[in-house]
């Protein structure tokens, strides 16, 4: 029987995943934070804490699906490494690891050269520069061996929190969900096509290692299809925005924003949450004695100087996705299929969103 690792899994992905997986008739061993146990007990898994990995045993695969999240963005590097030793553990001398990065790390807005193969390390706001740190250390970790590093496009799919779902909910609360004139490509991937492929990886050869591939099989649908779709259901009209939030490209742009502000504590403010100077300001910081650092922290909640007050740079980041001007196109996917197509994709959403209440049920 195949043994399979699935760290991450209490996740949107990792339910579908662990569902895919215990169909093929794998052992699935379910990695995740104790609080969230009791809700992966409906899958009658084995579950472990990522520091109980030692207790897995032998494995076939190790299915990352997780990364740092919570916390403090300063702590984003600590607990990167954190999550390579528990990948590193549950995959011994054998294991084929199996990680899920992201479109992302081309930028929010695909600006940098899309290519099958490593991504230099570049400033950006911290979930990029996490999953960025993240591939290139499992390259180094698993040099000559067994390795695949998966960057998904936009994850949708029923109960999908960031798309099916919160696009429904920006819908209903009369949020901007696109920049007028700037139909972007929506570069989709659905749940379960992502499942089906990281299960494929587990069972075939390899072609090179490490193996590279990007998949969005539904990439150049425009977002005004899906929003189309949503507003049907929620019966609410797709909002767009003639001004939306600044993403910066390059240093320039972001200085030139960040220096017409002259108030010290806007300053601030834009300095630490800025997509590429927050990067340096950050790397900063981490360099500060731990007892210096601390008392920074705790300067910088009381004063709240570069926390709550500062601009959501994921809104930047949000609409550079929704005003994409190019498509992720899926790639290094030889030997498989969606088993999910576009308008399947979508039937599966509607039903979701019907029976979650975000729309009128069908008659």
């Amino acid at each position: 029987m195949t043994r399979v690792a699935v760290v991450g899994a209490a996740g949107f992905v990792g339910g579908a995943v662990i569902r895919e997986a215990l169909r093929r008739r794998y052992e699935v061993i379910a990695v995740a934070r104790a609080t969230s146990h009791l809700h992966l007990k409906r899958y009658g898994v084995r579950c472990l804490e990522p520091a109980g990995v030692d207790d897995a045993g032998p494995l076939d695969a190790v299915i990352n699906l997780a990364y740092p999240t919570g916390g403090s963005n300063y702590d984003v590097p600590e607990r990167n490494r954190a999550l390579l030793g528990t990948i590193e553990r549950l995959a011994g001398s054998g294991a084929r690891v199996i990680h899920t990065s992201t479109l992302a790390v081309f930028g929010f807005g695909l600006e940098k050269p899309i290519g099958l193969g490593p991504v230099p390390f570049h400033r950006d706001f911290p979930y990029v520069e996490s999953k960025i740190a993240m591939e290139r250390m499992l390259l180094r970790r698993f040099s000559g061996r067994d390795l695949a590093i998966v960057r998904l496009g936009n994850v949708w799919g029923p109960a999908s929190a960031g798309w099916t779902a919160g696009l429904a909910d920006k819908l209903i609360f009369g949020e901007p969900v696109a920049v007028t004139g700037q139909d972007g490509f929506s570069n989709v991937t659905d749940v379960a096509n992502v499942a089906s492929f990281l299960c494929h990886l587990v069972e075939g050869a390899l072609p090179a290692c490490p193996h590279f591939s990007h998949l969005a099989e539904f990439a150049e649908t425009r977002w005004s299809w899906w929003l189309g779709c949503l507003a049907g259901v929620v019966g609410c009209e797709a909002l767009s925005t003639a001004t939306p939030p600044r993403y910066s490209a390059s240093y320039r742009q972001e200085l030139r924003r960040i220096l017409s502000r002259f108030a010290a504590g806007a300053l601030m403010k834009d300095v630490g949450s800025g997509r590429l100077s927050g990067s340096w300001w950050r790397t900063v910081l981490r360099a500060l004695p731990p007892a210096a650092f601390r008392s920074l922290k705790r300067w910088r909640s009381r004063r709240s100087a570069l926390a709550a007050t500062a601009p959501d740079a994921g809104d930047a980041g949000f609409f550079a996705v929704m005003s994409c001007p190019t498509a992720f196109t899926a790639d290094g996917l030889a030997g498989w299929q969606p088993v999910v197509d576009r308008d399947a994709s979508w039937r599966r959403a509607e039903e979701y969103l019907r029976e979650a209440g975000f729309g009128s049920p069908q008659r």
